[in-house]
């Protein structure tokens, strides 16, 4: 639990398509987003949801 707290992994978000690996990464103490376009998934809100907004957006998909 140390190397936690003084890796700042919580501030990591992973991105992946596979349940297996999120479960993975929420482990560990990341965020994790499952991200799928064949199931209609929206990055951006996804993210957004997050409070991670890319600088040229403007809220907006």
């Amino acid at each position: 639990m140390a190397v936690h707290a003084a890796s700042g992994i919580e501030a990591v978000i992973f991105v992946d398509d596979f349940d297996q690996n999120i479960a993975a990464a929420e482990s560990v103490g990341m965020q994790a987003i499952l991200f799928r376009v064949d199931r209609g998934h929206d990055l951006r809100a996804q993210l957004g949801a997050l409070g991670v907004f890319p600088r040229d957006w403007e809220g907006s998909a």
